[in-house]
């Protein structure tokens, strides 16, 4: 109530740029999908620290896992230690080339 009559109060928020940026994300993520599936290679995508974002089934199979057991871990804590320094060189080398920084790819 107010002023002894009773009122209602009504929030409005136009919300079509967040659902249009949430439409562009889905699609993104089915290009991607559909690219990792498209390949019989092994293949994943990981973000700059080095986690997986997304694994095909072939590379899954590799480390023996399933794609949701993989999706958010460490990629590095399934490369063979003998390889980390090849990796962790290529990495660098990707970091620079996208031109992010220093504290995202962790140099």
């Amino acid at each position: 109530e107010y002023g002894g009559q009773r009122v209602f109060q009504v929030f409005v928020r136009d919300i079509t740029e967040r659902q249009r940026a949430e439409e562009v994300l889905r699609e993104s993520g089915a290009t991607v999908r559909a690219l990792l599936d498209a390949t019989s290679e092994h293949a994943l995508l990981v973000d700059a620290n080095g986690l997986i974002i997304d694994i095909n089934d072939a590379m899954a199979q590799q480390f023996d896992s399933s794609r949701g057991e993989l999706i958010g871990t460490q990629s590095y804590d399934r490369v063979p230690p003998e390889l980390l320094g090849q990796i962790s060189h290529l990495h660098s080398g990707l970091c620079t080339v996208s031109g992010c920084d220093e504290l995202a790819c962790g140099s």
